[in-house]
Order: structure tokens, then C-alpha cells, then sequence
């Protein structure tokens, strides 16, 4: 897991006021904790959980009575391409999409070219991009992962 995708999720726990984030994928996990402990790391399953801990308005001390928890479950999609051919992440000007942006259905994410046709890859779901994992004027195989996109 890059560096830069474990500061995007500390930046969402800021953004969202969340005191836990797990987020769980097929190759790893990571659980991300404001109390200053370490992430947690082993093998994953495919989903992600965002747990969101409410804090009492009053500081009394009470070790019998557990803290109110609102757990929010999402999803991590894999957006793959549809055919063999040049992977192209603009047309001249800026990417059409980055990490970190929000994304709805029907945006173009990306152009393939395949031959001397060019084909618009749009989304099918609302999310924001967490990764992307193809390069501008690379191969692009059938079926490779593209983008990575996170819906509630």
C-alpha cells in the first residue's frame, strides 16, 4: 500500500471526524486509529468499514457503560478495462479524473485507444477515486484494474 494512499485515508478520517478507519481489500487491511496506535495490518477480505465513534458532551467516568458506536459499511469497486489497447488519463489537457476525486455515473474516467479508435470509459457508480493504478500512454490489457473507486 503507498504511503500516499494511507495519508488520503488519514485525511478522510479528519474530514468525516472519525475516531477508527478499517479499510479491508484483497491483498491487505489497514486500521487506522486516532489514539495514536499503529496501523494494523493482515490479510483482507473484500470489504471496508469506516466506524465512527460518537464522544459524550460530558467527560464523567464510567467503565461499565460502552461508547455508542454509528458503523457505516462501504465498498471499494474496481473499475477494469474493457478491452485491449493504450491507456490515455487526458485528452491534451488535464487527467479526467485523480485520487481523490468525486466521481458519478456517466463521468469519463479514461480514453482507450484500441487500433485507431478511441473509446470513452465512463463510470458506472458514484464514489471518489482512491487509486489509480494505469499510467498515461500505457498497455492496457483486458480486465486490468484501472481505478479504484470507494461508495457508501
Amino acid at each position: 500500500m503507498e504511503l500516499r494512499l494511507v495519508r488520503k485515508f488519514a485525511e478522510l478520517m479528519n474530514d468525516q471526524g472519525l475516531q477508527t478507519l478499517e479499510v479491508i481489500d484483497s491483498t491487505l487491511a489497514i486500521r487506522l486509529e486516532r489514539d495514536g496506535s499503529t496501523p494494523n495490518l493482515r490479510p483482507l477480505q473484500e470489504r471496508v468499514t469506516i466506524t465512527k465513534e460518537r464522544t459524550p458532551a460530558t467527560k464523567a467516568k464510567s467503565t461499565s457503560a460502552p461508547k455508542a458506536q454509528q458503523t457505516t459499511t462501504t465498498k471499494i469497486f474496481e473499475i477494469r478495462s474493457p478491452l485491449v489497447g493504450t491507456f490515455l488519463s487526458h485528452s491534451g489537457g488535464s487527467d479526467f479524473v485523480s485520487m481523490g476525486a468525486r466521481v458519478e455515473k456517466g463521468d469519463v474516467l479514461c480514453l482507450i485507444k484500441a487500433g485507431e479508435q478511441l473509446h470513452e470509459i465512463t463510470s458506472d457508480i458514484e464514489g471518489e477515486v482512491i487509486e489509480v493504478l494505469a499510467r498515461h500512454k500505457t498497455d492496457i490489457t483486458f480486465d486490468q484494474i484501472m481505478f479504484k473507486v470507494v461508495s457508501k
